[in-house]
């Protein structure tokens, strides 16, 4: 203790040795008159024996006063146990059972308001498998035009190929011909003249050959112009897809700045944390709550509170990582703004802190009822999930400074917070729960706030337990500071701003650049169509040169000119059907690629429409489970309204046994104040105690027995004294004899003790001189102790109980301005820099008489802020370098830049040197 403390400190406690040893010599001398003292006991006791026969003589008239004060403690015994029924009852109708009616009400407005979620779910539920039915349904119909098409294109490659086939008979056939007029040719060749007609076939072929040479000219043009086109085409579909991505891109960055301007908002409302303490708005846990917790502050400062209450838990929280947020939130959301009560008497203080807040039409907030008493529970190890799995406690943090244990208790008793897993994503929460990898935990939540668990009748639940208007974590991060956060949030902000201009830019040429593609495939087609036209114009211009020259070849005469003529028709034919063959060919390649991709997509489409089913199948049985889950519900709904009817109920019976009771009271105290007044029990009741030497109370019934054997006993022993007393001058003259014999035996005994007190008052001085110097170290303690407070403006004050060996410290802390704070009394009360201050304070206070060649102090600034830790600092080095004699170590974590500062303070005293302050630093 601090009392043993300022005795070593200052040597006391070996002069206080040392008198008591002689104080033990002294008593050791006693012994020797107590042979002596034993006759004069013994003398003395014959002479009380003949007082109290005396005096029992006379106390006749005792007896009878004590009859009395009895009999009138005994008339009020029923009325105190008639009055403490009615108690009874008054407490179970004004606390207990609103009490027990206020809870029953919240377990009925928890029970509906799960229900009313379940009903909003499952009508979520209801409108995906319709919207689900209805993308259904289109897709089976786009499935039925895509077989139709794919039916409709058959058939048109059927008839393709069969045109085909045709074509390429009809081709083999004109070649056949071809080739038996070539041998008829060449035999007439061999057999006749054929000058003129050679003159006359080579100008026709040169006219045919120009003709075609036109038309191939013309055919190639138009291949390059497709080509190009198709070029073009192919250019634009990609411009296409990448105008699309870029629109999707804006998007998300647009969605992106949204976020991180809500989230910069949060945070700018949420204040600043220092430490392990944060300053939490208390209105993010509950509306009102500031005027609530200025309420309770008032009251807990006037001694209302047995302990001041804990709570809201949320400003006690904090977690450990960001990442589980909204995990968190959903897991214990609806005790975050929960109060922990030590006791019933403190929660009706509270709920009168509450009406007084918010006055009468609103209701209590959530508060629970736990012993501070109770130690911090320990889980056993079979209860807890595998260590390869968070657990809500796992990533929370409690800062409350005193009473960590209640909050982790109320969380553990109502929230379980110690079997609740936190999965990251749902293929985790279903190998968590669904699979019982994380058992013995039946719950669990992912990072969005989705619930994964396991009802009592085994069927499976996931489901979305936060509304969009809950997806704000109202918890801080341990050890962050939410202007680093912010500011990155603000850096990414600009960045996004800069890269959503840039994509808005980049939307805007795409844009421009599409516009002038569509009008150059415009263009483009329009020469194709021209280029068409005007290959159709050559191929009539070649047919009507082959018939100007059969024209002029019938005119030249029948035979080898006629022939040739017709081979040169049947080269323009065989050329005709070639062409025709290629374009049926293009086009039924075309039919086939069309084909594969109908194939495609209705094998994409019903892969889909599959995979659809399975989820409508899964949402109706997810209904179906919600309707048990709502069917339950509903079942603990009505089960808390009878238990509500049930308390009314009782109530009133309650009720009906206060008004039998309060009838019987009011008599039974209308006739105990005809015996005695109520005022004069407790006087009566006092005198029965002092004569029974115990303390009573008339609500005790075993002490009223007690009393009834008292009454009974002196009753009797009246009467036996009446009887017995005897010669009242008999009993005086023994009296007197008895007196003269103690007074001859007492007058021997004080001749022997007169020695033995001049020791004890030669002792007794010292004592006194013992005294006078442990009050002058007081005060030089107390003095030094002030002074040293009073280097950084507040004053202190030792107050020593040498009785009781104890001293308590009093402070008055500086508020700043030249004002004064109020006096406290107990340390715990200040924060830890104020209880370091002043504790080292009272140390130095203490090592101005203390000789001791070394002094420590290890961790002395752990608590203080960077003023008091600066203060505390120069006052320790001020006194080392005052106590040139001793050596000081101080051991400290933290930052010691200040020292070189009060090196140069403290380099004018006297007694420094160079090497007055040495620093190491321990490696890390």
């Amino acid at each position: 203790s601090r009392y043993k403390l300022f005795l070593a400190a200052t040597l006391l406690d070996q002069v206080k040795g040392n008198l008591s040893g002689t104080s033990l010599a002294t008593e050791k001398m006693g012994d020797m008159l107590q042979s002596k003292q034993k006759d004069v006991d013994k003398t003395f006791a014959e002479y009380k024996r003949a007082k109290k026969q005396l005096e029992h003589a006379k106390s006749i008239e005792q007896h009878v006063q004590l009859e009395s004060h009895c009999e009138n403690v005994l008339a009020w015994k029923d009325v105190y146990e008639i009055g403490d029924k009615l108690d009874v009852l008054n407490h179970k109708l004004e606390v207990k059972a609103p009490a027990a009616l206020n809870k029953c009400g919240e377990k009925l407005d928890a029970a509906a308001k799960e229900r009313e979620g379940l009903e909003l779910n499952r009508e979520r539920r209801v409108n995906a498998v319709e919207e689900l039915t209805g993308r259904l349904e289109d897709l089976r119909q786009t499935v039925r035009t895509t077989k139709l098409s794919l039916k409709e294109l058959t058939q048109r490659e059927a008839k393709h190929d069969k045109d085909l086939e045709l074509l390429r008979e009809e081709l083999g056939e004109r070649k056949q011909e071809r080739q038996e007029m070539e041998i008829a040719l060449r035999e007439m060749a061999e057999s006749s003249d054929a000058s003129g007609a050679q003159a006359l076939r080579r100008e026709r072929e040169e006219k045919i050959a120009e003709a075609q040479g036109a038309e191939k000219a013309a055919e190639d043009e138009l291949g390059r112009a497709k080509e190009a086109f198709e070029a073009e085409l192919a250019v634009f579909n990609e411009m296409k897809g990448e105008l699309h991505d870029r629109k999707q891109q804006v998007q998300a960055v647009k969605m992106d700045i949204r976020d991180m301007e809500e989230d910069i908002e949060r945070l700018s409302g949420r204040g600043r944390r220092s430490g392990a303490s944060w300053a939490q708005n208390p209105n993010l846990f509950g509306q009102g709550y500031d005027r609530l917790l200025h309420e309770v502050e008032a009251r807990v400062s006037r001694g209302e509170f047995r302990h001041p209450p804990v709570g809201p838990i949320g400003m006690h929280l904090e977690l450990a990582d960001a990442h589980w947020g909204l995990g968190v939130q959903a897991a214990i959301g609806n005790l975050l703004g929960t109060f922990v009560l030590h006791d019933e008497k403190d929660l009706q203080v509270f709920r009168q802190c509450a009406r007084r807040a918010w006055g009468g039409g609103r209701q209590a907030p959530n508060a629970t009822v736990s012993s501070f008493d109770r130690k911090l529970v320990r889980v056993p190890q079979n209860r807890l999930p595998p260590q390869r799995y968070a657990t809500v406690q796992s990533v929370l943090r409690c800062n409350h400074p005193t009473h960590s244990h209640v909050v982790w208790n109320t969380l553990i008793d109502q929230g379980r917070v110690e079997a609740t897993v936190l999965v990251d994503d749902f293929e985790q929460g279903k190998d968590a729960i669904f699979r019982g990898n994380a058992r013995p935990a039946s719950k669990a939540y992912d990072v969005t706030g989705m619930v994964f668990e396991v009802k009592g009748s085994g069927t499976q639940v996931s489901r979305q337990t936060l509304r969009d208007n809950q997806k704000t974590v109202r918890l801080s991060v341990a050890g962050q500071d939410d202007e680093g956060p912010k500011r990155q949030l603000q850096s990414r902000l600009k960045n996004a701003a800069l890269q959503l201009e840039a994509h808005v830019a980049e939307e805007l040429r795409l844009d421009a650049c599409m516009k002038e593609k569509d009008e150059e495939l415009a263009g483009r087609e329009a020469r194709i169509a021209e280029l068409q036209d005007e290959c159709l114009t050559l191929r009539d211009a070649t047919s009507r040169t082959l018939e100007m020259v059969r024209e002029a070849l019938q005119e030249a005469g029948e035979g080898m000119e006629g022939m040739e003529a017709q081979i040169s028709d049947l080269d323009v034919e065989v050329a005709r059907l070639e062409g025709k063959i290629r374009e049926v060919e293009e086009m039924a390649e075309q039919i086939r690629g069309e084909v594969d991709n109908c194939q495609s997509l209705i094998e994409s489409k019903q892969a889909e429409q599959a995979k659809m089913t399975d989820e409508s199948e899964a949402m109706v049985s997810n209904a179906q489970s919600l309707d048990k889950e709502m069917e339950a519900t509903s079942n603990q709904v009505e089960k808390w309204k009878e238990k509500e009817a049930y308390i009314k109920k009782q109530m009133k019976v309650l009720e009906q046994q206060k008004a039998e009771y309060k009838p019987r009271y009011d008599q039974k105290r209308e006739a105990a104040e005809l015996v005695c007044p109520e005022s004069e029990v407790q006087a009566a009741l006092g005198e029965v105690s002092r004569i029974m030497d115990q303390e009573l109370d008339l609500r005790s019934e075993e002490d009223m027995k007690d009393v009834e054997k008292l009454l009974k006993k002196m009753r009797s022993s009246i009467q036996q004294m009446v009887k017995e007393c005897g010669s009242l001058e008999e009993l005086e003259l023994a009296f007197f004899k008895k007196e003269k014999e103690f007074e001859n035996e007492q007058k021997i005994f004080t001749r022997i003790k007169v020695p033995y007190d001049m020791i004890r008052e030669s002792l007794e001085h010292r004592w006194m001189k013992f005294e006078s110097m442990r009050r002058n170290l007081q005060k030089i303690t107390q003095n030094t102790f002030n002074m040293n407070m009073g280097k950084r403006g507040h004053a202190g004050q030792l107050k020593f109980s040498h009785k009781e060996e104890t001293l308590t410290i009093s402070v008055r802390m500086n508020q700043g301005d030249g004002k004064a704070g109020r006096k406290v009394k107990d340390m715990k009360s200040l924060s830890g820099g104020e209880r370091s201050l002043s504790t080292l304070a009272f140390i130095l206070a203490l090592g101005t008489e203390c000789e001791s060649p070394f002094r420590a102090a290890d961790e002395f600034d752990v608590f203080m802020d960077a003023v008091n830790r600066k203060v505390s600092l120069r006052t320790l080095l001020n006194f080392a370098v005052d106590n040139p004699k001793q050596q000081m170590i101080l051991l400290t974590p933290q930052d010691l830049s200040e020292v070189e500062e009060i090196r140069e303070e403290i380099k004018g005293h006297q007694d420094y040197h160079e090497k007055f302050i040495k620093l190491i630093r321990m490696p890390r």
